[in-house]
């Protein structure tokens, strides 16, 4: 017979629960239905349900603005035209035959499916089923681990508002969502349940070590078994041998090495001086958050003090406040790290939360439920009104319509493109320099083009690299190997735009950009020498273009 683990029944009730007789079942199995029955009705399910729901829509309607959303896409048509992942770069004509991973495989063919089966609207369907999973998989959690009913939902509603820091379809966004789910199989593991427990966190790093590079933190649920009263190397040992499978079922399994060391040394967009606003310290950043997160943040913060330890051995302390202290490094080194803390903090959340009294009364606890409820409706209003914030600028049809930022200054250059050079495969096909932001939509967009990018996104190699240290301003300028290329497509500010004005081998071709709002107007440039080759005509298309009138292109653009 298994005794229940004391750190989890005693630290996550709370002294404001009701006696074991009333509350029903609180053996291995978790709190009974009784216990969710008297904090919030007979009707607890549908409330449960209904909030969970809200959480999705709220998510549906987010606008999807990731950057790296078109790239994740490309990929994922690659393999899918390939039948495999890829081991060499598929696409950069800088990185000809140098190592490529597609570590987030599994993501990306997900995304593509949603994007194929119904286009934006599947995007969004996908959006919401990620909010949807992580929910749940709080509340599945919070059963497991004898959480009191109220401190359940809200660390619940408190991991979905960590989880609007990134309001977009990627992978870190699964990764996220079933970070819950690990420490669930730990504490199935813990509560006796070993051979469950144990397959569900080989199915979950499964899933993660094919979904994000960031997968071993899933590990962090090992404290839920080192901490537990009595102590059980044998429980340890099936989480982690769980989670050593778990990480070798991918075809990357002997790549782990490679692609650690390709993606995590010498980089220059994860230093401290970066550009990228997820990736620059957590605590450099914190004035740029919102309101919300900043307030979970200082919550975070306190934790620690907060906790009543009078309940807990030295052993659970430790556990605890290592994990913790792990998050909170992983935060100070990066904003996107606050997930990660937030769940590195479950234990000693969960404590805190389970110290507040409900409300006595049965009527108030309805009422604050109801409560509930009405605000996760306003906050789906409120995502409502966001959802246009991006315009759909592509007039080609549902194959091409991305909500990224950088389409405005795109979508005609492409068009130009599409109607006058020759695709990849012919004997002029051109080799295009480009900036890291503006590959990830041409790469998608004009799929038979050799970029001088590749799909990593921030993890920026060759060019992008060059392009990484122009943004940051550290250094002199660097601007990679555009004397290679046959096109460049640049930002009108970029740096090389003007060496290439004063350069007689390049002839500027003035597609201008509708009108110039949040983005700078694209620049296309190319050689001479290829566009007499190609017999690419060197008229101006178009010289000028107003808002609300479609590109006066000379062609139907192909894509």
């Amino acid at each position: 017979m298994h005794s229940a683990p004391r750190d989890i029944a005693r630290v996550i009730t709370g002294k404001h629960a009701l006696p074991a007789s009333e509350y029903g079942q609180r053996t291995r199995d978790g709190l009974g239905h009784a216990a969710w029955a008297h904090d919030l009705g007979a009707g607890w399910r549908w409330f449960v349900a209904a909030l969970a729901l809200l959480c999705a829509l709220t998510a549906f309607f987010m606008p999807l603005i990731d950057p790296d959303l078109p790239m994740h896409l490309r990929i994922g048509t690659w393999i899918v035209e390939h039948g495999r992942v890829p081991f060499t770069e598929p696409f950069a004509w800088t990185r000809h035959g140098a190592p490529f991973f597609a570590y987030s495989w599994l993501a990306e063919l997900l995304m593509l499916g949603a994007w194929s089966a119904a286009g934006l609207l599947g995007l969004h369907l996908l959006h919401a089923a990620i909010a949807l999973i992580g929910f749940l998989a709080v509340i599945a959690l919070g059963r497991t681990a004898r959480w009191t009913p109220w401190a359940t939902l809200l660390v619940a509603l408190l991991a979905f508002l960590v989880s609007t820091l990134i309001a977009a379809v990627r992978p870190h966004a699964l990764l996220q969502a079933v970070l819950p789910l690990a420490w669930y199989g730990a504490a199935r593991i813990s509560a006796g349940h070993v051979r469950r427990g144990a397959l569900v966190v080989l199915l979950v790093t499964a899933f993660a070590a094919n979904v994000h590079l960031l997968f071993p933190l899933l590990g962090m649920a090992i404290v839920i078994p080192l901490s537990a009263t009595p102590f059980r190397w044998r429980h340890v040992a099936w989480f982690v041998g769980a989670m050593a499978v778990g990480a070798m079922l991918t075809p990357y399994a002997l790549s782990w090495p490679s692609i650690f060391m390709l993606n995590f040394t010498g980089n220059a967009m994860v230093g401290a001086a970066t550009s990228i606003a997820e990736m620059q310290p957590g605590f450099r950043a914190f004035g740029h958050l919102g309101t919300a997160l900043r307030a979970v943040v200082v919550l975070l913060l306190i934790l620690p003090a907060c906790v009543n330890g009078r309940g807990l051995t030295r052993r659970e302390w430790v556990w605890y406040l290592l994990c913790w202290a792990g998050g909170l490094a992983l935060f100070g080194m990066a904003v996107r790290g606050l997930v990660l803390w937030f769940m590195a903090s479950l234990p000693l959340l969960a404590r805190v939360v389970a110290e507040i009294p409900p409300p006595a009364d049965a009527r108030v606890r309805r009422l604050t439920a109801a409560a509930l409820l009405l605000i996760q409706s306003f906050a789906v209003l409120d995502q409502i009104k966001l959802m246009p914030l991006v315009p759909v600028v592509s007039a080609q049809g549902a194959s091409t319509q991305l909500p990224v930022l950088v389409a405005p200054a795109l979508e005609p250059i492409i068009a130009w493109l599409s109607c006058n050079v020759p695709a990849a495969g012919t004997a002029v096909a051109p080799r295009t320099y480009t900036v890291f932001n503006y590959g990830n939509y041409l790469l998608w967009r004009i799929q038979d083009y050799s970029l001088s990018v590749d799909g990593r996104a921030i993890f920026p190699d060759s060019v992008a690299k060059a392009d990484a240290y122009q943004l940051m301003h550290r250094g002199p300028t660097q601007l990679g190997p555009w004397r290679s290329a046959e096109l460049a497509v640049l930002p009108q500010r970029h740096a090389l735009v003007e060496r290439l004005r004063a350069d007689t081998a390049w002839q500027e071709v003035r597609v201008v950009i509708p009108r110039d709002t949040t983005l700078v107007a694209g620049a296309l440039w190319a050689r001479r020498a290829w566009l007499d080759h190609a017999g690419v005509p060197r008229r101006v298309v178009p010289d000028t273009l107003r808002p609300g009138r479609d590109l006066p292109a000379p062609c139907t653009p192909r894509g």
